[in-house]
């Protein structure tokens, strides 16, 4: 024994596959701004 372990899929999944999630970022009608540093926080006690 190897240890190895494989996941195949089966032969009517691979003819049929599933749709791809629709990507929610080309949705978004929000303009993406950076503002020079990460928003993760802020020691000056300002909100965004």
């Amino acid at each position: 024994q190897t240890g190895s372990m494989f996941f195949v899929p089966t032969i009517d999944f691979l003819d049929d596959p599933p749709p791809l999630p629709a990507d929610e970022l080309e949705t978004s009608s929000l303009p993406t701004v950076y503002h020079g540093s990460l928003p993760i926080g802020s020691l000056k006690g300002q909100s965004r």
